[in-house]
Formats: C-alpha cells, sequence, structure tokens
C-alpha cells in the first residue's frame, strides 16, 4: 500500500453522509488516487465535528467488490499510525459511520468500476445531481 498522501484541509470537497449528522465528510482531491493494476480508489477522508474537531483516516475503495479498508489514522500531532491490520469490511455490512458508502454512491464508484479519472471522480462529487447516463 502506498504511504498515505498529504493533505489540505482548505481544499477539501464536501459530500453528505446522512441528513442531520453533525459531522461534514470531506476529501482533498489532491489525495486521491485511482490505482489501475488493483482498481482500488485511495483516499483521505476528513470528519470534522462542529466543534471543528477532526477524524482523518487514509482508505481504499474497492467498486468491484463494494468494500473499503482503512490503512491509518492521523493524529492530533501530526503523524499518521497504521492501522494494525486493516481488513477489508463491506459497503453495505453494519458500521458505524456510512461514509465509505456515501462516498462511493457520490463519484468514488460508477457501479463496480472506479471513475476513469480522479478530475471525473471530483465532478461527480462536486455536482452530484449531473449524471450521464447511458
Amino acid at each position: 500500500v502506498p504511504a498515505p498522501p498529504s493533505f489540505d484541509v482548505g481544499k477539501l470537497v464536501t459530500f453528505e453522509v446522512s441528513a442531520g449528522s453533525s459531522l461534514v465528510y470531506g476529501v482533498d482531491p489532491a489525495a486521491i488516487r485511482i490505482s489501475n493494476s488493483d482498481g482500488v480508489v485511495r483516499y483521505v477522508m476528513v470528519a470534522t465535528s462542529a466543534s471543528g474537531a477532526r477524524n482523518v483516516m487514509y482508505e481504499g475503495l474497492r467498486c468491484s467488490t463494494g468494500e473499503f479498508k482503512t490503512y491509518a489514522r492521523y493524529s492530533a500531532d501530526g503523524r499518521w499510525s497504521a492501522v494494525s491490520n486493516p481488513e477489508w469490511h463491506s459497503l453495505f455490512g453494519n458500521m458505524p459511520s456510512k461514509h465509505a458508502l456515501r462516498f462511493a454512491k457520490a463519484g468514488a464508484c460508477d457501479n463496480a468500476t472506479p471513475p476513469s479519472s480522479v478530475k471525473q471522480l471530483v465532478s461527480r462529487l462536486k455536482n452530484p445531481n449531473f449524471r450521464i447516463t447511458e
């Protein structure tokens, strides 16, 4: 797994995870990677509370199987801590947060495949109601 990329909270593209949630979720487009070799979309997810507290995770999304994995967490002192035994989890399972599923539906997955480019993914996040269908 590649090392977590740097990210800028000032450049986050946000999206809604659940109505009424006190957390705002976003990704820095510069920290998104789409791997052609394994089909995994890797990104830094930032969840910010109303008080300004942040929870930052480096994750992967495998569209073909509907799974996500958390590789590392960012600490308040500015360092990444690797998850000791990262495992793939279903996007549709009973997870405490549905941020990965919402990210997939908002643009990180096009059914079972990742988008063709980061630019396309970001465009979908910024324009959630505009989808080209064939």
